[in-house]
């Protein structure tokens, strides 16, 4: 009984450690785009590459959702067994995926926001 209560708080915590990653980058977001949009400072490189880390953030936490999404299409099961461990390693995998996939900017997604970001304000 102690270990089910124990994978519980593993999945509870990651949830909340997921949504934590969504308020974090968007506080990020918003403190750079209010300082180009306010003219108190240029575009400045380092400001560019946090931008560029934000939006490689931002593809991989959408893979991971659509990660997500996709696998409660697909039936469980008996075989693979599943249960809450399962979810847990699966969730986990499914992170590690996504942070592949972000990483190597596979999908191209980080690059299009960075792009559409740094067009609307010019260094």
């Amino acid at each position: 009984m102690i270990g089910s209560i124990n994978l519980i708080d593993q999945s509870a915590s990651m949830e909340s450690y997921q949504n934590q990653q969504v308020d974090s980058m968007e506080g990020q977001f918003n403190s750079l785009l209010e300082r180009y949009q306010s003219g108190d400072g240029e575009a400045s490189g380092l400001d560019r590459e946090r931008l560029k880390e934000l939006t490689n953030q931002m593809e991989g936490l959408l893979v991971n959702e659509l990660l997500k999404q996709m696998r409660k299409t697909i039936p469980q099961s008996s075989l693979t067994g599943g249960g809450h461990a399962g979810e847990i390693f699966q969730s986990k995998l499914d992170q590690k995926y996504s942070d592949i996939v972000a990483d190597n900017s596979q999908l191209g997604i980080s690059e299009h926001i960075y792009e559409s970001l740094t067009r609307r304000f010019p260094e």
